[in-house]
């Protein structure tokens, strides 16, 4: 399969265990490029690419993605990058490596990684948080998620975005410990989530999801990357169950998550919804 885009500078090494790297590509655009090499293995980015397809098939706020080619010219010829610790070098590869779409070098575009709760009402697509919290239901995230703020004006108003989706899918491989992601999310801004309606359209096209439209999802990778069918079957087999299962999940952490739910209880230590304990791989 051939890559969409090619490296053509490494900038800078960007925070996180992925120990991705930002990378000018061959269309102007600039990536946060994730190696096959990464300390997180080569199913991380399978999951990515399929978490990305997933979500933009529901609209939701998601980078674009591509498929990046890294010549061994461009690494032998930068310095400096490794996936290891100090003393543990290893050094990024060439081949087709997966790249999530950024607008860090954009001069239109300003980021900020928080935002003070006096800004919540400039956010222009707030709605997408209850929909992105149910997609990270129904895919199985195992870490709280923290969404970009992108402003495009001066003094304009804000948009969502919602990177990295390593810890999505991740119970196929690992299983959960304790409690459930959604126990530790503190995001002042779910005062307006009260009822299923706050998850629509997202919640209801989920559960309609067609098998077709999960089996595009699993389709199309560099052959480099060595996907297994195994890995295909688990994680369809996951995303068919656990639709079913998310509208139950959401019943039993709403009193508990958001104020303003029916019947809402003071805040407390959650357990695994019940519910989606008959989900897995």
């Amino acid at each position: 399969m051939c890559a969409d885009v090619e490296a053509v500078h490494f900038v800078k090494r960007l925070r996180g265990s992925s120990r991705a790297v930002l990378t000018r590509c061959s269309d102007g655009s600039y990536y946060a490029v994730k190696f096959t090499n990464n300390p997180n293995g080569m199913r991380s980015l399978f999951h990515e690419v399929v978490i990305s397809r997933l979500a933009r098939q529901l609209s939701l706020p998601v980078p674009e993605y591509s498929f990046v080619s890294v010549s061994q010219w461009l690494v032998e010829h930068t310095a400096g990058l490794n996936t290891g610790n100090a003393d543990q070098t290893a050094f990024y590869r060439q081949g087709v490596h997966f790249g999530s779409k950024t607008p860090y070098e954009n001069d239109q575009v300003k980021v900020f990684e928080h935002l003070p709760t006096d800004f919540v009402t400039d956010i222009t697509n707030a709605n997408a948080l209850a929909g992105m919290m149910a997609f990270d239901l129904w895919t199985g995230r195992s870490e709280k998620r923290l969404p970009l703020y992108l402003r495009r004006e001066f003094r304009g108003k804000f948009e969502l975005s919602f990177i990295d989706h390593r810890a999505n899918l991740t119970e196929i491989v690992d299983g959960f410990d304790g409690l459930p992601f959604v126990g530790r999310y503190a995001w002042w801004y779910w005062g307006h989530i009260e009822s299923y309606d706050s998850f629509e359209p997202w919640l209801t096209q989920m559960e309609q999801m067609s098998e077709g439209a999960i089996d595009d999802a699993l389709e199309y990778f560099p052959i480099e990357w060595g996907v297994l069918p195994e890995w295909k079957n688990q994680t369809k087999h996951y995303l068919r169950t656990r639709s079913r299962l998310v509208r139950c999940a959401i019943s039993k952490i709403g009193p508990a998550l958001f104020r303003n739910w029916p019947n809402a209880v003071p805040k407390a230590a959650l357990s695994r919804p019940p519910c989606l304990t008959e989900a897995g791989a």
